[in-house]
């Protein structure tokens, strides 16, 4: 049976983290790493203190941090590959790379828990990703002034260690394609990111948060998620959170 590893780097995620990483308990793994991108907050503090039900934790910090957060060191997807890398070293045969605003689906769940140990790791494993907007029972399907299509839009979050799949390094850009590999699984069980939930979280690549007040509402034709595949823990965390009334 293969076994499953999940890798993060995070740079102050204080607000999201505690509830991030209870969720992850949901996940059978091996390993966790956790990687500080040069965090000023307590996010640290958060994840030195947290324990998963089976897997070893560590947690590091990485060599050449972020001064903040749409100001790179060294190119984002280096940093991926060298957790990625440590990930295999510890033994894992699939890794799944998530951001702490990232959050599987019940499907997607079982599908790793399940599904994945009985496969070789020769594969890269796509989701579909599902933005959710406004709340949880609202995921953007396309933009429509750009007409740019938000879903369906699978992404590669899952790396099998003999699958030859790596982050593509271009530059300093911060968005993430793969390259390597040429063996994939295209699977249909969705992931849910809550960036376009919140007012105020970074969201403005390459220009500073310190001068904006808001995420600006975009024109978007959405539709409506099925709520029944969503953690009871997520919709539980959703209906108490309050989100911070500054940039963060």
């Amino acid at each position: 049976m293969s076994s499953v590893g999940i890798i993060a780097k995070y740079w102050n995620e204080e607000v999201l983290l505690p509830h991030w990483l209870k969720w992850l308990n949901l996940i059978d793994a091996r390993a966790i790493i956790l990687a500080d991108d040069g965090s000023t907050d307590a996010s640290a503090k958060i994840c030195k203190a947290y324990t998963h039900k089976s897997a070893l934790v560590t947690n590091l910090s990485i060599d050449q941090q972020k001064r903040e957060y749409f100001t790179e060191t060294i190119p984002e997807a280096q940093k991926v590959n060298d957790l990625l890398a440590q990930a295999y070293d510890f033994g894992c045969d699939w890794v799944l790379h998530l951001d702490i605003d990232e959050f599987p689906t019940l499907p997607m769940i079982q599908y790793i828990n399940e599904e994945l140990p009985r496969i070789p790791p020769n594969y890269g494993i796509y989701f579909p990703i599902c933005n959710m907007y406004k709340s949880l029972d609202e995921f953007i399907i396309r933009d429509l002034i750009t007409n740019h299509p938000y879903y369906p839009e699978p992404h590669l979050k899952i790396f099998g260690k003999e699958s030859g799949f790596v982050r593509t390094i271009n530059g300093m850009d911060l968005d993430q394609g793969v390259t390597g590999g040429n063996r994939y699984i295209m699977t249909s069980f969705p992931y849910i990111h809550l960036k376009y939930l919140f007012r105020f979280r970074r969201w403005m690549r390459y220009t500073s948060i310190e001068n904006q007040t808001r995420q600006p509402m975009g024109n978007f034709a959405t539709a409506t998620f099925p709520k029944e595949i969503i953690p009871k823990e997520i919709r539980e965390w959703w209906m108490e959170f309050k989100e911070p009334g500054h940039p963060w």
